[in-house]
């Protein structure tokens, strides 16, 4: 596509050493992400419908032209992977918590209080919640279900359907595999999000 950078995808794995390198077209990313068995998602049917309604008090739907907030859409569903998903989100939300006790320790989310923005351009502009699900068409629960994760410091890797039934041997080998988005200019807060993240997964034999 002419104009615009695209992204790209380095993976380096300890199984397999060798760096594949993504940095054609779209299409051969998507290609790419299919034979790796990422688990990609689709944006809602019917694409954005302009939000006009989120909440009394900012009216945050004010603050973005309906052509504004359909290029976030865009560019949120542009992502395609779940879990650089759930890490863009949590770039954009912030928790003030309280201090945390022995006695007292944070168990739920509402005990904390949260800031939201949405990224317009690598520019983060504060909003509601209400106005964060509705522009990146996604649910509350999702929002809830980061926000859990980042509290209790678990990985916001989407794990659906990664779980094996079989029963795990006593001792079992780990491998580290590092993924890195470079893509600074389609998601800039993607990139700061999960830019030299590693993420530990399990080997089961």
């Amino acid at each position: 596509m002419a104009g615009h950078e695209i992204p790209t995808i380095i993976m380096i794995s300890a199984a397999n050493p060798e760096i594949l390198d993504v940095n054609e077209t779209n299409d051969h990313i998507n290609q790419y992400e299919e034979d790796m068995d990422v688990d990609y998602t689709t944006p809602p049917a019917g694409g954005l419908t302009p939000v006009a309604k989120c909440c009394l008090k900012r009216q945050c739907f004010n603050k973005f032209a309906p052509q504004v907030q359909e290029d976030c859409f865009n560019r949120f569903w542009s992502i395609r992977n779940k879990t650089n998903q759930n890490y863009f989100l949590a770039g954009l939300m912030s928790a003030d918590e309280p201090k945390r006790t022995v006695q007292n320790p944070v168990r739920h989310n509402k005990t904390v209080s949260w800031t939201y923005f949405v990224d317009v351009r690598g520019k983060k502009v504060q909003v509601c919640q209400n106005f964060v699900t509705a522009v990146y068409g996604i649910s509350s629960s999702k929002i809830q279900t980061i926000q859990h994760k980042l509290l209790s410091g678990s990985s916001l890797d989407d794990l659906r359907g990664k779980f094996s039934k079989r029963k795990k041997p006593e001792e079992e080998s780990q491998q580290r595999v590092e993924v890195i988005t470079l893509n600074t200019t389609l998601h800039p807060n993607l990139h700061t999000a999960i830019h030299n993240k590693k993420v530990t997964k399990k080997k089961i034999k």
